[in-house]
């Protein structure tokens, strides 16, 4: 029989590797299917719509601290599933950006990430009334 706590430690898992990285999949299906001009599409889609996603989703299913690595854990989790997918396609446009993509989220999550921890430090202390 499996104990209370590594039920938990495994939907946790579960969770931050395979549910949010698979909600971002599934935008990327409904994406595909509005038109539009592509290439603008792109750049929200990858830049603005997928981290925030996983950004939401994280801060939404994860009540607890250390989400912000676990977003991060989530956002690598989901390039290395489009890196697996198209991997022989390594020297397309579409891979470049799709990786540089992936090097400005990384760091866009660990600057929210620094930001929070100051402002955490920040209001240390102090109550709500103050």
């Amino acid at each position: 029989m499996i104990s209370k706590a590594t039920r938990h430690l495994i939907k946790h898992h579960f969770i931050v590797v395979v549910f949010i990285p698979a909600c971002v999949f599934l935008a990327l299906i409904l994406s595909s299917l509005v038109p539009g001009f592509e290439p603008i599409k792109f750049f929200l889609l990858w830049f603005i719509i997928f981290p925030g996603i996983i950004l939401y989703l994280s801060a939404m299913l994860l009540r607890e601290r250390n989400k912000m690595w676990k977003s991060i854990v989530s956002l690598t989790s989901f390039y290395g599933f489009m890196v697996f997918m198209i991997y022989k396609h390594y020297q397309s446009d579409f891979f470049t950006l799709m990786m540089a993509s992936f090097v400005w989220n990384f760091f866009v999550m660990i600057l929210v990430m620094f930001i929070e921890g100051q402002d955490k430090v920040a209001t240390h202390g102090r109550t709500a009334g103050e």
